[in-house]
């Protein structure tokens, strides 16, 4: 048998690497395809914040007259959120009460958000109509909360801003008695706004889902500028 010469031998070696380089490519097609069949159920999260409205009771007072902020004490609060995770917190904003005096603002946390949490941000807060008016002033957000079961909280906290400086107070944790929750803001001549929010999650979660009652929330303003 006569031995194959040059030209032979390189003629079979280019059908080789042929065969070899449609072979890598067929597989890494379908390599792509059963990717794309995985995660077509679990898309990219979204990380992009979003603000919702909710009505909640809110009163105000300036030590001697005491009075609601809207119709039956329910105004705007704002819910804010932000995530990029697949797995974000479930929770539910509702008001519970018979009456103006007795109405509760009630945040359901069905479940708990799950990692990667490096952008999620979850607060509930109020922004305060006619904000010039309380320039000069120190206002105050007070309320009473707690929570079934108790929940402890990883970053949560209740601050204040008037887009000059802030205030704000951890809030580590809600058991099953009434604790009361004041955060106090020293409102600048020059303020853009004034706000203050009750923020759970910040880049971190929660020991457990829980369900948690907010009463009494009052808005406290001393000073000048308020008649």
């Amino acid at each position: 048998m006569s031995q194959p010469n040059e030209q032979e031998r390189e003629a079979r070696l280019e059908r080789l690497l042929g065969v070899l380089f449609s072979g890598t490519i067929a597989l890494a097609f379908l390599l792509m395809v059963a990717v794309s069949i995985l995660y077509r159920d679990d898309p990219r999260p979204d990380p992009s914040p979003s603000l919702t409205l909710t009505l909640c009771p809110l009163w105000e007072t300036d030590g001697v007259r005491t009075w609601p902020r809207g119709p039956d004490g329910m105004v705007d609060w704002e819910i804010f959120t932000s995530f990029a995770t697949t797995h974000p917190p479930d929770i539910a904003v509702s008001v519970e009460g018979e009456n103006a005096g007795s109405l509760e603002c009630i945040i359901n946390i069905a479940e708990v958000p799950s990692p990667p949490q490096e952008s999620l941000d979850w607060r509930l807060g109020h922004t305060v109509n006619g904000y010039p008016d309380y320039r000069g002033t120190e206002t105050s957000l007070t309320f009473e909360a707690r929570a079934d079961p108790p929940v402890t909280f990883a970053s949560a906290s209740v601050y204040s801003s008037d887009g000059v400086s802030g205030s704000g107070i951890p809030l580590q944790g809600l058991t099953g008695e009434w604790q009361r929750f004041t955060v106090t803001q020293e409102v600048s001549e020059n303020a853009t706004t004034l706000e203050f929010w009750i923020r759970l999650f910040l880049e971190n979660g929660a020991s457990n889902p829980s369900r948690i009652q907010i009463q009494r929330a009052l808005l406290a303003v001393h000073g000048v500028g308020i008649e």
